[in-house]
């Protein structure tokens, strides 16, 4: 169910990366069901986080770990807008321990609830969709 995300695109595109920033990404993006901590990091990379941490500020504006948070909360406002998951299953999905912790985090990082942002979202894109009453399916038939 993995998937490339907001993260590769926004990156990998930009100014010449390092092999180190570069490998950051990936590990962010590999493991982003997970709750990252500085160890993970050190360890899976074989590098200090305070060493990861300065070429991700200088490289992709934020270290490692907002990285990562920031990766996760675009996922969830991805699911929120697209689909019909309950917010617990995104959490879940995300690899959040409970539903309370990936609200508050949420909320933190966006300034709005994730059942707030779902509205809001779904509001702007079903609003526009117009239906007529008398339609032609794919055999060509007409319903109304």
């Amino acid at each position: 169910m993995k998937k490339a995300n907001k993260l590769t695109s926004d990156f990998y595109y930009q100014e010449k990366l390092s092999p180190i920033a570069i490998r950051i990404i990936s590990f962010i993006e590999n493991n982003f069901t997970q709750r990252l901590t500085c160890e993970d990091f050190e360890k899976n990379l074989n590098y200090s986080y305070r060493y990861l941490e300065k070429v991700a500020k200088r490289e992709l504006g934020l270290t490692p770990i907002e990285l990562h948070e920031g990766n996760r909360i675009h996922l969830a406002k991805e699911k929120l807008t697209i689909s019909n998951m309950e917010i617990k299953e995104i959490s879940d999905y995300l690899g959040y321990p409970n539903i309370h912790q990936f609200s508050r985090t949420f909320k933190r990082i966006t300034g709005t609830s994730p059942g707030k942002y779902r509205e809001v979202q779904q509001n702007g894109i079903w609003k526009n969709i117009n239906f007529d009453k008398i339609f032609i399916n794919e055999n060509n038939t007409t319903k109304g």
